[in-house]
C-alpha cells in the first residue's frame, strides 16, 4: 500500500474574462473562471506566459492566459455562428477551453472544446476524441468533431451538469461507501470494455470523471492505444498521467504498460473519496507531498466500508 512521494497541484487563481464583443447573439456571458495552472509533468505551480517548469524544465504547453482565451473564444464564435451559441467557460486546461452551447437547430445544450492554437494541444484533443469515441459505454462521456475552419479543431461533448470526482473531494467529507461503489462500478465498467480494444485511460484522476445530472459518472479523454497505430499516438505513457495516481511501471514508461495502471488509478480514487480527502497537500514551506496509503486489510478504510473494500484497493495498488 506503500507510494513513493510525488507532487501534486497547488491552485493559481486567473483572472475571469467576459466576450469581447458582447453584442453578438451568439457570445452570451462568457467568463473564465478560475483554474489549476500546473506542469502536465511534476504538478508543480507555474507562471502564465513560462515556456518551461523551473522545478523540473518540463516543457509547458501554450500558455491559457486571458488574452489568448479572448482571442480563442472569439474565433470559436465566429466559426460557429448559425449553428451554436457559445455561452460560459466550464473548464480549462492544457488542451484547450470547454464551453456551454447550445446547438442552434435542435435547441440542445452541450459541451463544446476548442483546442488551443499549439500542435501538442491540437494532437492532445485529437488524440481523446479519437480513443474516447472508440469506447461505446452509457459510462463514457461521448466527443465528435465539429466542422470547422482547418486551423481550429472543435468538438462536441454532452454537457455533464453535476461537476466532477474532484468536486466530492473538495467537500472534505467522507462519500457514502454504496455512493463510491456506484462510481467505481460504473468507471470500472467503461474501463473493461476499453481495455478489451486495446485502449487505455493513462490519466486517470478525479478531474477525469465526470457526473451527470444524477450523479452518475462518465469517463473521457483516454489517451494511449497499445499497440501505436498513429503518429500522433502517445510514445511515452508518462507524459499523460498524473503522478499522484500512476504506478512505478507508467512513471517509467515500461513498453509492457496494460489496463492494470488504470485500476491501480481507480483504487486510489476509491480510497480518496472513502475517507474524504485527497492524499496529497502542499506543506507550509511550499514543498508539494503525497501520503503513503494506509491500508489494513483488518480494519475497515470508512466506518460504513465492508473489509472487502480495504482488500479490493490493497490489491489493486
Amino acid at each position: 500500500g506503500k507510494r513513493a512521494n510525488s507532487p501534486r497541484s497547488a491552485t493559481t487563481a486567473r483572472p475571469a474574462v467576459c466576450c469581447p464583443n458582447p453584442s453578438r447573439t451568439i457570445c452570451s456571458a462568457m467568463t473564465l473562471p478560475p483554474y489549476s495552472l500546473t506542469c502536465p509533468t511534476c504538478f508543480a505551480p507555474v507562471e502564465a506566459g513560462a515556456e518551461t517548469c523551473l522545478k523540473c524544465g518540463a516543457q509547458l504547453s501554450a500558455d491559457p492566459g486571458s488574452a489568448e482565451a479572448l482571442a480563442l473564444l472569439d474565433e470559436l464564435s465566429r466559426a460557429l455562428e448559425g449553428r451554436y451559441q457559445i455561452g460560459e467557460v466550464v473548464g480549462a486546461g492544457r488542451g484547450g477551453i470547454t464551453t456551454r452551447a447550445v446547438q442552434l437547430g435542435s435547441n440542445l445544450e452541450v459541451a463544446v472544446k476548442v483546442a488551443w492554437n499549439e500542435p501538442s494541444a491540437r494532437t492532445q484533443v485529437l488524440r481523446e476524441t479519437v480513443l474516447t469515441g472508440k469506447v461505446d459505454h452509457p459510462r463514457v462521456l461521448p466527443m465528435r468533431d465539429i466542422n470547422a475552419p482547418e486551423s481550429m479543431l472543435v468538438v462536441e461533448m454532452q454537457l455533464a451538469t453535476g461537476g466532477t470526482v474532484a468536486d466530492l473531494l473538495a467537500a472534505e467529507k467522507p462519500v457514502p461507501y454504496r455512493r463510491v461503489l456506484d462510481i467505481v462500478r460504473g468507471v470500472a465498467g467503461a474501463l473493461d470494455q476499453a481495455h478489451g480494444a486495446g485502449i487505455i485511460h493513462g490519466g486517470l484522476r478525479p478531474v477525469k470523471i465526470l457526473l451527470d445530472g444524477e450523479g452518475q459518472p462518465l469517463l473521457t479523454d483516454f489517451e494511449i492505444r497499445v499497440p501505436r497505430r498513429a503518429d500522433w499516438d502517445i510514445s511515452r505513457p508518462s507524459e499523460v498521467g498524473a503522478q499522484a495516481y500512476m504506478p512505478l511501471e507508467q512513471r517509467h514508461d515500461a513498453p509492457t504498460i496494460d489496463g492494470r495502471v488504470d485500476q491501480y488509478a481507480l483504487a486510489i480514487i476509491a480510497y480518496e473519496l472513502l475517507r474524504g480527502r485527497a492524499t496529497w497537500r502542499i506543506n507550509h514551506e511550499g514543498v508539494l507531498e503525497i501520503d503513503a496509503l494506509d491500508i489494513l486489510v483488518h480494519r475497515p478504510i470508512a466506518p460504513d466500508a465492508p473489509l472487502s473494500a480495504s482488500t479490493g484497493i490493497k490489491r489493486a495498488t
